[in-house]
């Protein structure tokens, strides 16, 4: 070979060995994008004949989302049957979503994007953000867009392709020396503009919980590269920005878009952000979290390349830099409310509607308002308006708390530390049971058995060690070892429930208690506690004279025997230093005789039995279920017209045919008749006996509305029936996507006693309670006269049913009742013996409403049922009528409407003077 070919061969060689990277470069570079232009109209192409796919990837399932509740809403209104979310036509492409989902998502909705629950007066109670606020691209900041370009995408706008091919060739060199310095291979990475961050999210997933994930691999880069280029080709950059802010852009708490996070990061809108927030939300794409050291100092790095794109001079890029550093953030919340609680209220009502609307209960998780992933919460378009009223709510509220109710606090509890198990031989049997009790000198540490975990005690705890044995044969034993500690544990604070609705439609007014969000308002519906002397004993008082067991004026002791057998009240006295108390000898077969005493033991002596009420006096308690006590039906099945009213109040209540045939020849006691009125309640009543008299004290265990309800039934003789299900009672309307939907009761009412006027003599007894302690100057909350009432105008001895008749349902008044002492008190120590009574009271008042509720200038009568659990360390005396009376004093005197001398007044004199006269 000559000499200069050679040279010419070697040059070559060179040229071409310094060239190869460039070629290289460019041949890649050609290639690439031939490649990307062919992928991107074949998508393009695919997609308009119906080929991709519309549920590949999240931007396809929150469109099915919103399709889904679109579809529900139609079902609801009738105007549509339910449909498939399958949508794509001809032949699925499974691994490429439609990118005709740019246009879905940049479509704003009109749907207002929450769920709003509203008092009656349509003031908001409580606000549930649903998925998220979408923003126009012409509504986003100059400053945000230009940042984000700047330092993100800076060929955002001008790159036909959506991908940038240099940021690929530097993330290859760099992945390459990493592999051979650390000699593992590593993967390229900070390749996306955000066109491809736009494409990755149409190629992730959603989770069970509503988080997005992708796969990290080759495939799933190359389909977000071909996807880039499709969308690049078909879309302008706005509207792929517009996508990316609004569903790519995340930050802490769960927020999404732009929208939303301005707003729960500063409680402002878009438009309202200043530089600074702009700039810094721009830098805030780079984690997707709120990390405010590191998006500042981030803010640092890029901010020469932004102030460059904005025009900024360095001084004012040093001002918008400092500005940042001082940023402040408010913690955001999905639900806004100061009342929580009464979103499961409306969670509660807003489901039974649905399944009025033939919902199956198993399609209800997709609309529960408590639920963060449910399809309301996604898309909801929906506001509830309660009973409630929002000025009562406040109230009551705000005089509750004022009361003091010993709060959420730290006790002492016997908790095991450690234990261990060995076998053993012993030539004598050892006791079953061993305790000892040691204060340690030292730091000592315990474990469980076969079990890492330690609990690290210190020197002057106490350690209590119980040692058991168990016998294997042979003189070998099993000895188990087990160490306890007295240890500090957070426990709930002192129990308390309250409830207000109106006494004439039976509407909730307010609710109040330690319930709060997810608790379902168990304080009001669930549990069921005993009710005392609060409902029973006013009920068969009231029972004893509609029945005409009684008379209005009539008087009775409770000292005097009842010696005759055959008496249902059989009963002897037992004095005592303190005044005395009763056996009834009347009772279940095989059950011991019944001992009653009044509290304290106390004898009220001969008085009108609305006073014997007013003083809760158990024996006429417990007596006047005996003496309702009878056989109404013959053993023929008929009517015993002896006990005319009694059929007359079964026939009320619906149960005369029910128990006809059960009780033909039987005697039906004053129990049953209580039973059956709790029944109507929808209070399962069957395991109680029928002779279980201490009833008539309160031992059925009622739920607070259930408590309310029955305690209402004295106020307008209307008892409806299982009113925890009736809707109307909490809900006047649902809007669902712009359509109302008033909400109409379909419960049943009962009215168990023959007239109100029966009432008159209890209810006297049950304002004497209200007004009775001197403290609370409650002397002017007699009602006023009745116009249409007959008054006599001078006493007299001839009893007249019609005399002081009524024309409209009474109220202020009240009752109280106590339980034994059945529970250990909250803040007492586990070991403790020590126990306490839950309280009740119940009442009915006349308000003047325009004294509480702002947008309210009526007067009307309102029920209110109180429990708490009894606690002498913060709320005094453990009785009903103590713990809960400051609740109505404090209503009469700021909304009474109350005369000193009226209606109660002028009735007892008048039985007064009958009694006289007879």
């Amino acid at each position: 070979m000559k000499k200069h070919t050679k040279i010419a061969l070697i040059s070559a060689l060179c040229v071409g060995f310094l060239l190869s990277p460039l070629i290289i470069y460019w041949t890649g570079h050609i290639w690439i994008h031939a490649y990307a232009r062919r992928w991107a109209e074949k998508l393009i192409t695919m997609d308009a004949q119906g080929l991709l796919s519309t549920n590949f990837g999240a931007a396809w399932h929150h469109i099915a989302y919103e399709d889904k509740m679109e579809q529900e809403l139609q079902r609801i209104t009738g105007t549509s049957t339910p449909q498939s979310l399958t949508r794509a036509t001809g032949i699925p492409l499974e691994d490429y979503p439609s990118i005709s989902v740019v246009e879905r998502l940049n479509r704003i909705s009109d749907l207002s994007n929450r769920i709003c629950i509203r008092d009656r007066h349509k003031d908001t109670l409580a606000i549930i953000q649903t998925d998220h606020v979408r923003t126009p691209y012409d509504s986003l900041p100059e400053t945000f867009v230009g940042a984000l370009v700047a330092a993100e995408d800076q060929h955002f706008f001008s790159n036909p392709y959506g991908f940038e091919y240099n940021s690929f060739v530097r993330s290859i060199v760099v992945a390459l020396q990493e592999s051979i310095t650390t000699l593992s291979l590593s993967q390229p990475r900070g390749t996306s503009t955000l066109t491809q961050q736009v494409a990755k999210m149409f190629v992730s997933h959603l989770d069970s919980e509503g988080q997005r994930y992708v796969a990290r691999s080759v495939d799933r880069k190359i389909q977000e590269l071909r996807l880039a280029a499709a969308l690049r080709k078909k879309y302008e950059p706005e509207e792929i920005l517009e996508v990316y802010v609004n569903h790519c852009m995340t930050s802490s708490y769960g927020l999404v878009g732009i929208a939303d996070i301005s707003q729960g990061l500063w409680g402002k809108t878009v438009s309202e952000l200043t530089d600074a927030e702009s700039v810094y939300l721009s830098r805030m794409v780079k984690w997707g979290m709120n990390y405010p050291e590191r998006i500042a100092a981030q803010c640092r790095i890029d901010m020469p390349r932004i102030a460059e794109y904005l025009g900024w001079s360095p001084a004012y890029a040093d001002t918008v830099l400092a500005e940042i550093e001082n940023l402040t953030f408010s913690r955001p919340r999905r639900i806004h409310s100061d009342h929580p609680h009464l979103i499961d209220l409306a969670n509660r009502y807003w489901q039974k509607f649905l399944l009025q609307e033939g919902y199956a209960e198993e399609e209800l998780h997709n609309f529960d308002l408590l639920k963060p992933t449910s399809l309301i919460r996604r898309q909801g378009n929906l506001t509830i308006d309660l009973t409630i009223d929002g000025g009562v709510q406040k109230t009551l509220e705000q005089l509750v708390r004022n009361r003091g109710f010993g709060g959420d606090t730290t006790i002492v509890t016997r908790a095991r530390v450690g234990s261990f198990g060995e076998d053993i031989t012993r030539t004598t049997p050892p006791k079953d049971t061993l305790n000892t009790k040691t204060i340690l000198t030292t730091d000592s540490l315990f474990t469980e058995h076969d079990r890492p975990a330690a609990t690290h005690l210190t020197a002057g705890d106490t350690v209590i060690t119980n040692i058991r044995y168990r016998a294997l044969g042979d003189s070998q034993y099993r000895r188990s070892v087990f160490h306890y500690a007295h240890l500090p544990v957070r426990v709930d604070g002192q129990f308390f429930a309250y409830a207000m609705m109106d006494a004439r439609t039976g509407e909730l007014l307010a609710t109040y208690s330690r319930d709060q969000i997810g608790s379902e308002n168990a304080s009001l519906f669930k549990r069921r506690l005993p009710n005392g002397s609060a409902l029973a004993k006013p009920i068969l008082n009231a029972l004893l004279f509609d029945l005409e067991l009684f008379k209005p004026h009539d008087r009775w002791s409770d000292t005097t025997c009842a010696d005759d057998p055959d008496l249902p009240w059989h009963r002897t006295f037992y004095p005592t230093e303190r005044g005395g108390w009763f056996r009834f000898h009347s009772v279940a077969q095989g059950a011991p005789p019944y001992d009653v005493h009044n509290y304290g033991q106390r004898i009220g002596g001969e008085d009108f039995l609305f006073n014997h009420l007013t003083r809760s006096n158990n024996i006429l308690g417990v007596e006047s279920a005996y003496r309702l006590s009878a056989e109404v039906f013959t053993p023929e099945s008929t009517l015993n017209r002896e006990y005319f009213n009694h059929g007359q109040f079964l026939y009320n209540i619906d149960q005369y045919e029910t128990l006809r045939e059960t009780f033909a020849g039987r005697e039906i006691t004053g129990i049953r008749l209580y039973k059956e009125l709790c029944r109507i309640l929808g209070v399962s009543v069957d395991h109680i006996n029928d002779s279980l008299y201490s009833a008539a004290l309160g031992t059925i265990e009622l739920s607070l509305l259930e408590q309310m309800h029955l305690f209402n039934m004295l106020y307008d003789n209307t008892l409806r029936e299982n009113p925890a299900e009736d809707p109307s009672l909490f809900v006047q309307e649902i809007s669902l996507d712009g359509t109302s939907y008033p909400i109409h009761s379909q419960a049943v009412r009962y009215h168990p006693f023959r007239t109100t006027n029966s009432l008159r003599p209890t209810l006297l007894g049950l304002h004497k309670r209200l007004i009775n302690t001197p403290a609370d100057n409650l002397t002017h909350a007699d009602l006023p006269l009745q116009e249409v009432s007959r008054h006599p105008q001078e006493p007299t001895s001839s009893y007249s049913p019609k005399a002081y008749s009524l024309s409209e349902p009474l109220s202020n008044f009240a009752k109280s009742g106590t339980t034994n002492n059945i529970l250990r008190p909250f803040n007492a120590p586990s070991w403790s013996t020590e126990r306490t009574t839950y309280g009740n009271w119940n009442a009915v008042l006349r308000l003047d409403m325009g004294k509480i509720s702002p947008q309210r200038s009526d007067t009307i009568d309102v029920t209110i049922a109180c429990i708490a659990e009894g606690n002498r360390e913060y709320t005094g005396p453990t009785d009903g009528k103590s713990l809960h009376r400051y609740l109505t004093a404090a209503l009469l005197h700021t909304a009474g409407t109350g005369v000193r001398r009226g209606y109660y007044h002028y009735y007892e004199r008048y039985l007064r003077s009958i009694a006289q006269g007879e």
